[in-house]
């Protein structure tokens, strides 16, 4: 990296200012960062509405179903209006009807199918965000192992003051300081909200960085915390947990790990809070995590006249575990992925503008991403931390050869971020990429083809499955819940006049 901005001596008496002739501003680049979030962010909701869309016409004959029997309950106590009616002349008139199906029909079967289960998918993230924004941060923390700062701790106490600085600097309420007593090298920012926001430091950084490298660091969590990342973490993460919440329930009826997950949540959420709640609720969100991975469907080795009945919820959540990793993978994943490496550049950006001091930021990133030790049970925050890693229980960094992880990864490159601080007037030299431009262009040539045509076959077995579930809800679901819906609403009714009579 050239120490001038112009490439020549100093001029008239006077050194040039260090950096690129081309130099960038922290400002224009919070600005580029900022337009490329609500960019991505645009495309993050488009993607998340098209995902709902399959995952919708997957739960809605449950939800129906579940509706239509509860209605047919509530009218042996006060008369109701018989909704089974309505919607089994309509599936008729669709289905079987000897002339073509109105467009009124067709459409009014299709919002049947779609507009329930996105309203109950809506209303169960917004509960699970209520949840775990409720619930703070104090499960992280304990999952963590964070301390206190120590009072008789001279580095400790300096910690504390720089983060009241930044804080004051960037106009926002001082974090809280917390502590991990471990030689890993890394920091994060945690919380649910703007003014309980927690600086998790770990000793590794007070010990490892000097002192403008420390206060870079604290300038980028606070910068991140003063931007809104904590909220839009939060948000991402409740997205992965809603389908794992949707999963438990679809997994039920189907073995005891759906109605654990399900239950447990429904307990923490209704219970009066209290202070062991927040570790529980970290058990919770693991739970949930692991639901959403695998559809819950637990063969019982023999069939019966129950795995009959229960053959419509495993179909629904095989189809929407298969629909959901399609999505994830392909296209919401990468977006989100996308979306948070630009908040941490923006992140970087808003530490320079605090510090006023880019060479402070490049050489700690750089310091701290050569650290091969990882934060141990730091999984759900990993992507909060400076240097983000994937990590093991152990602490270890996790080595795996998944190209999801790549694909979908939280962290933006260090060369890019080196690039984009020394754009900046870093003067650190920033690594050469480890492809050529004109290999990655000749791999992007067959790649997305390629990537076109998996997605494609992908997407065309999902909706295969869905179209399978509905079928088969169709033979296994249709015929029991018209049965209980005449004894509901004829046979039962009847029975008991003919008892009065």
């Amino acid at each position: 990296m050239s120490e001038t901005s112009s490439g020549a001596g100093p001029v008239g008496g006077r050194r040039p200012v260090p950096g690129p002739a081309d130099r960038d501003t922290f400002l224009s680049q919070q600005a580029r960062y900022r337009r490329d979030t609500w960019k991505l962010t645009s495309l993050c909701l488009l993607a998340i509405l098209l995902m709902g869309i399959p995952l919708s016409v997957v739960v809605s004959p449950l939800i129906w179903s579940a509706l239509l029997l509860g209605a047919d309950l509530l009218n042996l106590i006060r008369p109701v209006p018989d909704l089974g009616h309505l919607a089994f002349a309509t599936i008729d008139r669709v289905l079987n009807g000897r002339t073509t199906p109105s467009t009124k029909d067709v459409a009014t079967l299709w919002t049947a199918l779609v507009v329930p289960g996105m309203l109950v998918m809506l209303l169960a993230w917004l509960g699970v965000l209520a949840l775990f924004l409720r619930a703070g941060t104090g499960g992280v923390l304990l999952s963590l192992g964070a301390r206190d700062p120590r009072p008789d701790d001279l580095e400790e106490r300096q910690l504390v003051n720089l983060v009241s600085e930044m804080a004051i600097a960037a106009g926002i309420a001082v974090p809280r300081v917390m502590l991990l007593d471990t030689p890993a090298a890394n920091a994060a920012a945690v919380g649910a909200t703007l003014d309980k926001s927690v600086v998790v430091v770990s000793r590794g950084v007070l010990d490892t960085l000097d002192r403008d490298e420390t206060e870079a660091v604290i300038g980028d969590l606070v910068g991140s915390i003063g931007n809104g990342d904590l909220r839009v973490s939060m948000v991402i993460v409740s997205v992965v947990l809603t389908m794992g919440l949707v999963q438990a329930v679809l997994g039920a009826p189907l073995g005891p790990a759906g109605r654990r997950s399900f239950f447990r949540l429904l307990r923490l959420t209704f219970r009066r809070r209290t202070p062991a709640d927040a570790s529980e609720r970290e058990q919770v969100r693991d739970l949930l995590e692991q639901t959403a991975d695998a559809p819950l469907v637990e063969p019982s080795g023999k069939t019966t006249i129950v795995d009959v009945l229960r053959l419509p919820f495993v179909m629904a959540s095989a189809a929407f575990w298969m629909n959901e990793k399609i999505f994830i993978w392909l296209i919401v994943g990468p977006l989100i992925a996308a979306t948070w490496r630009t908040r941490r550049y923006l992140a970087d950006a808003t530490a320079v503008q605090l510090t006023r001091y880019p060479d402070g930021l490049a050489r700690a990133l750089a310091r701290l991403d050569a650290v091969d030790e990882a934060i141990a049970g730091a999984p759900w925050s990993s992507h909060l931390f400076v240097v983000y890693r994937k990590t093991a229980p152990s602490g270890q960094t996790r080595q795996t050869t998944d190209p999801m992880d790549t694909l979908l990864s939280f962290a933006p490159p260090l060369r890019k971020r080196l690039a984009h601080l020394a754009a900046l007037g870093a003067t650190i030299d920033v690594p050469r990429p480890k492809y050529s431009t004109r290999s990655r262009a000749i791999v992007a040539i067959f790649a997305v083809p390629l990537f076109g045509v998996i997605f494609v076959v992908l997407f065309g077995c999902a909706l295969a499955m869905v179209g399978i579930t509905l079928a088969i809800d169709m033979l296994f679901l249709l015929l029991p819940v018209g049965v209980l819906h005449w004894v509901l609403r004829v046979g039962l009714p009847g029975w008991l006049t003919g008892l009065r009579g």
